[in-house]
C-alpha cells in the first residue's frame, strides 16, 4: 500500500471538547423561564437556541419571551416549512435573539458561530442531549450549552452523564439556587413547661374520647347504642306493663302485636266512656230547662 491515508471519525454519541457544559440547578420547575431571561439578558445574548420537549411547550415558551421583551420565534413540527424557513432566516439575520425549538425541528440546523445552546428542558432520551449541544461548537467553534435541572430530572440527567461518559459540571444562578445548596439552620424548639404538657396532654386524650360537637354522628350505631342501654335498663315502658324483652321467632312479634293491640283496646273505651258521660250532663241539663220553656209557653 503506497500513500496511506488515516482518517478518523468521532465516536458516536461523543460530545465535543469546543463545547463548554454547564448545568444549573433549580430548585422548581416554575423557576426556568425567570432563570432563562435572567440569564439571556444577564449575558447580553444576541443569539441562542432554547430547547423545549413538546410543540405546545416550544410556542408558550416563545410567547412569554416576547411578554418579557425578548425578541424570539418558534420552530415545532406544527409549523409549516414555509413558517419554519421564515422564523429561521429571521434568527440568522439577528431580528430575533432566541430560537425555540422541538428536538425535530432543530435536526439538520447549520448556524455557524452559534454561542449558546439552552436546555430549557432536559431531554427524555440521552442522545437527543448530543444532538442539541451539538448545533453549537461547529466548525472549530468555542460554543457553550446550559442546562437547567430540577430533581425531577435526576433519572435522565444519569442516563446522559453515562451516556456523554463524563459529568456534567454544576452550578448554582444567582438568586435562583436550589434549595438543597442553601444552608438550613434548624428551628430550635422552645421547651414547654411541665404543667402546661400535662395539660396539653389531656386535653388531646379528651379529643379523643369525646367527639366533637360538629362530628358526623353514625346513626346505626347510635341506635344500637340506646336500644341496649334500653334493654339493661330497669324501669318499665311506657307501652307494656312489663320489662322489655327480646324473644326470638314469632313470639316477640305476637307480643309486641297484642301490647300495641291493648293499648288502643283501652285507649278506645277511655274515649268511648268519656263521650257518653258527656252526653249524660247534656240531657240531664236539658231536662232541668224543659219545664220552665213549657211554663211560659
Amino acid at each position: 500500500m503506497s500513500h496511506p491515508t488515516l482518517i478518523e471519525v468521532a465516536r458516536s454519541n461523543s460530545t465535543s471538547a469546543n463545547i463548554h457544559q454547564i448545568l444549573y440547578c433549580l430548585s422548581a420547575q416554575s423557576d426556568k423561564l425567570e432563570a432563562t431571561c435572567h440569564f439571556i439578558l444577564q449575558q447580553a445574548l444576541t443569539q441562542v437556541i432554547v430547547f423545549s420537549n413538546t410543540k405546545l411547550g416550544c410556542a408558550k415558551i416563545a410567547r412569554q419571551f416576547k411578554n418579557k421583551g425578548i425578541s424570539a420565534v418558534a420552530i415545532h413540527g406544527d409549523k409549516t416549512q414555509l413558517e419554519r424557513t421564515k422564523a429561521l432566516e429571521s434568527f440568522k439575520m439577528g431580528e430575533a435573539t432566541v430560537l425555540v425549538a422541538t428536538d425535530v425541528a432543530a435536526r439538520g440546523l447549520d448556524i455557524p458561530h452559534l454561542p449558546y445552546v439552552i436546555n430549557y428542558d432536559l431531554p427524555t432520551t440521552a442522545e437527543d442531549y448530543v444532538h442539541r449541544i451539538g448545533r453549537t461548537g461547529r466548525a472549530g467553534a468555542k460554543g457553550t450549552a446550559i442546562s437547567f435541572f430540577t430533581k425531577e430530572n435526576e433519572r435522565v440527567l444519569k442516563e446522559i452523564e453515562t451516556l456523554i461518559g463524563q459529568k456534567i459540571p454544576r452550578s448554582e444562578l444567582q438568586g435562583f439556587e436550589s434549595k438543597s445548596s442553601k444552608s438550613e439552620v434548624p428551628e430550635k424548639k422552645l421547651a414547654v413547661p411541665r404543667h402546661e404538657e400535662k395539660a396539653n396532654h389531656r386535653i388531646d386524650s379528651l379529643r379523643r374520647e369525646k367527639p366533637l360537637r360538629n362530628t358526623t354522628i353514625n346513626l346505626d350505631a347510635e341506635y344500637e347504642r340506646l336500644r341496649v342501654k334500653l334493654f339493661t335498663s330497669n324501669k318499665k315502658d311506657e307501652i307494656f306493663s312489663s320489662p322489655y324483652q327480646e324473644s326470638d321467632g314469632l313470639s316477640q312479634s305476637q307480643s309486641y302485636s297484642s301490647g300495641v293491640v291493648a293499648q288502643m283496646n283501652s285507649r278506645r273505651d277511655s274515649t268511648s266512656i268519656s263521650a257518653s258521660s258527656r252526653n249524660r250532663k247534656v240531657s240531664t241539663v236539658a231536662m232541668l230547662f224543659h219545664p220552665l220553656k213549657t211554663t211560659n209557653s
